[in-house]
């Protein structure tokens, strides 16, 4: 029996199977992504049309199977930053729309900072390696990820990520944490 090719999947299609993966709802979904709910539904829609699911479950799997997801999808760390702009246009902040409920467990004092901007509890948010990973990622061509970033944060002193950053459209950027190399002897401060 042979099988036929899936269908590509559009960068759009993409995002979504890739915040699907992390069991992102469709209300996170489109805040993340900067559409609506029912936008979201479509997308998911024709996801399961192209790769022949069932379920979002099924999906997922078939985009595994078929490498359109690798297999570390759904155990990273993904941060979702809307840009904020200046009146010239160029961004001057970003607020966190989206992350991860790895992320939240790990630092639970982002749920009281999302939808924010940055600056106001980030201290020097613009000098950060986490906004110059936003800029970067906003310049590039709006399809591939911008290299990888040592991303160091302010909360938890010592700790590092290796990410990449990747354009979603809407002003919103995927920052997605690759690796956590931590110095020796690090420990995750008390919370």
């Amino acid at each position: 029996m042979s099988s036929l090719p899936t269908p590509a999947l559009t960068n759009r299609e993409i995002d979504v199977i890739w915040l699907l993966s992390d069991g992102a709802t469709n209300d996170q979904i489109a805040l993340a992504l900067g559409i609506s709910p029912e936008t979201v539904q479509q997308h998911v829609k024709r996801i399961r049309d192209k790769l022949g699911a069932q379920t979002r479950a099924h999906a997922i799997a078939r985009a595994l199977h078929d490498g359109i997801l690798d297999e570390s999808a759904g155990r990273r760390d993904v941060f979702v930053h809307q840009a904020i702009r200046d009146e010239a246009g160029e961004v001057v902040d970003s607020r966190l729309v989206y992350f991860t409920p790895n992320a939240a467990e790990d630092h639970p004092d982002l749920r009281k900072h999302q939808g924010q901007p940055m600056s106001s509890w980030y201290p020097n948010y613009a000098e950060s390696d986490i906004f110059r990973s936003v800029v970067r990622a906003l310049q590039g061509d709006g399809e591939t990820f911008i290299d990888s970033a040592i991303i160091e944060v302010p909360w938890a002193p010592g700790y590092k990520a290796i990410g990449r950053g990747k354009p979603v459209g809407n002003d919103r950027v995927f920052l997605i944490a690759d690796e956590y190399p931590q110095p020796e002897g690090f420990t995750e401060p008390p919370q």
